[in-house]
């Protein structure tokens, strides 16, 4: 039901992006109230529904999408990764605070001190493999490709190291993307030409940003080979 009102106050927008916050005193009203609702939904099942950790994700959102102060917002994310440290969308909702859609906005120092607390935090089940998952997951919300590694706080070694561990233990095609893309923008040569073997007739270009599609990077790659 929260979730219904927080979709329904993002539709007056017509997508879920911060940069077009409806600017119409009625809409931003009703945009207000639905958030509100949403708010409401989650208070009044908190009792017995905190107890889940998509709660807190959703919380999460309504607070920093109806721009609820920093006190609040930072309770609320220290008492889910508290309770949940294992849970990854709590990080990726919290993420969300630095990264809006519009470019030149983002902080990325603050999303990648949030990236290694919650690398620390799970690193005894999970090893290094939420540097990779939380900045893809982080990647996806995100309405434009990065231009390069170097607009945000990513570093590309660790990274790297990160996605190799992640395919050990879950070699599936879109991770196997996910890494290919991620060298490519990083202008790793000899990583990408090394993944794109693997990948054979495997690709999935919606993983790839527009401006940076796989056509792009074998041009970029494979034309000095």
């Amino acid at each position: 039901e929260a979730r219904y009102w927080y979709n329904a106050a993002w539709k007056l927008a017509g997508c879920r992006c911060r940069h077009a916050m409806p600017t119409d005193p009625f809409a931003v009203k009703l945009f207000n109230q639905r958030m509100a609702q949403a708010e409401q939904v989650l208070l009044d099942a908190r009792d017995y529904a905190s107890a889940n950790p998509a709660w807190y994700r959703a919380y999460l959102d309504v607070a920093i999408d109806s721009g609820r102060g920093v006190v609040l917002i930072d309770d609320l994310f220290q008492q889910a990764i508290r309770k949940f440290p294992d849970y990854p969308p709590i990080y990726v909702a919290m993420a969300r605070r630095w990264t809006p859609d519009g470019p030149g906005n983002s902080d990325w120092g603050k999303v990648e001190e949030l990236v290694r607390n919650a690398v620390d935090l799970t690193r005894k089940s999970e090893g290094s493999q939420n540097y990779a998952r939380l900045y893809v997951a982080i990647g996806s919300k995100q309405q434009r490709g990065e231009q390069a590694l170097a607009d945000s706080g990513i570093v590309w070694p660790t990274l790297r190291d990160s996605f190799k561990e992640l395919l050990k233990h879950y070699p599936s095609v879109d991770n196997l993307n996910e890494f290919a893309s991620f060298a490519c923008r990083a202008n790793d040569r000899e990583t990408y030409l090394t993944l794109m073997p693997m990948l054979q007739d495997h690709v999935e270009p919606d993983l790839w940003p527009g401006n940076f599609s796989v056509d792009l990077c074998n041009h970029h790659f494979m034309q000095s080979t």
